[in-house]
């Protein structure tokens, strides 16, 4: 699907922003039973689809700041610590150098705006 909105026009893919945020809330929902860290890799596995789905110049300004807010959500379960989710950690080294350059800077701009320390985190680690 979202191969599908990255090539439709931006005012298309924003009528799915709830819809999006729907599917986030849901990994959410599957995080809430104790020890059931694999929602936190879901939900990291989505964020990193739509990072990845669209190039800067045609993401959606609403979808990229609530992108950015649920990768800061996520981001404190991100590693492997106690209490942190390791398959998370994974996805992220695996994935995150897909994220484009200029999606990195984006990333970093929220996160210096709106105090994302956990998106500043995750992104420091990404060598590019």
């Amino acid at each position: 699907m979202l191969t599908v909105l990255s090539a439709s026009s931006i005012y298309l893919v924003a009528g799915f922003v709830s819809f999006i945020e729907k599917c986030i809330d849901e990994t959410w929902e599957r995080a809430l039973p104790p020890g059931a860290f694999h929602a936190y890799e879901e939900n990291l596995t989505i964020i990193l689809d739509i990072l990845t789905a669209f190039p800067l110049e045609t993401f959606p300004p609403t979808l990229l700041h609530k992108t950015a807010y649920a990768l800061q959500r996520v981001g404190q379960y991100v590693g492997d610590g106690y209490g942190e989710s390791w398959a998370a950690k994974a996805t992220w080294e695996k994935r995150s150098p897909e994220l484009s350059l200029e999606i990195i800077h984006e990333l970093n701009t929220i996160a210096e705006q709106y105090y994302y320390h956990q998106v500043k985190r995750l992104i420091s680690s990404i060598s590019k």
